[in-house]
């Protein structure tokens, strides 16, 4: 084989394509629904698995709204940054905005850093409660429990206040 640049160009573009499909691993992850509520989301996560998740879509977002408060944010069970799908209404529901960027974000951090900084598998398990008769598909609360490999697992509860 004579190596040409044309031979040079087609190795480094498929090395490349290769190594970014290596680097971006989709998840798989399990719903549990009671009705049209998503009650528990479990999942196995790597370090291939970060930053592989979706933003939630306008036609999810919009569901979603509906289903909570005005004020509330489309959040993500699994984290985007974690892989999650914002593209997949079983993995996003009505938060409000504190608990989206406070301590839901606290939780996902703490596992996208365990998996970035030190390798391993992370399982997560995240119950969703739901008691509010005037709001019945608003959780109202989450129960977010992470089990690692190569660090400290840990569970959350966490309200989502009306």
């Amino acid at each position: 084989m004579k190596f040409n640049i044309y031979n040079i160009l087609l190795c480094i573009l498929s090395l490349s394509i290769s190594n970014k499909a290596l680097a971006c691993e989709k998840i798989k992850y399990k719903p549990t629904r009671t009705g049209n509520n998503i009650v528990r989301v479990t999942t196995t996560l790597t370090k291939a698995n970060l930053k592989c998740g979706t933003p939630v879509t306008g036609n999810i977002r919009k569901k979603i709204i509906k289903a909570g408060l005005k004020t509330d944010q489309a959040g993500h069970l699994i984290a985007r940054v974690l892989g999650g799908y914002g593209s997949v209404i079983s993995n996003v529901v009505p938060m409000s905005e504190s608990v989206n960027k406070g301590r839901y974000k606290t939780a996902e951090n703490k596992v996208h850093n365990c998996l970035k900084n030190k390798g391993g598998w992370a399982h997560l398990d995240i119950r969703v409660k739901y008691k509010n008769k005037n709001l019945p598909k608003r959780p109202t609360s989450f129960i977010y429990k992470a089990k690692f490999e190569k660090c400290s697992d840990f569970t959350m509860e966490i309200s989502n206040p009306s």
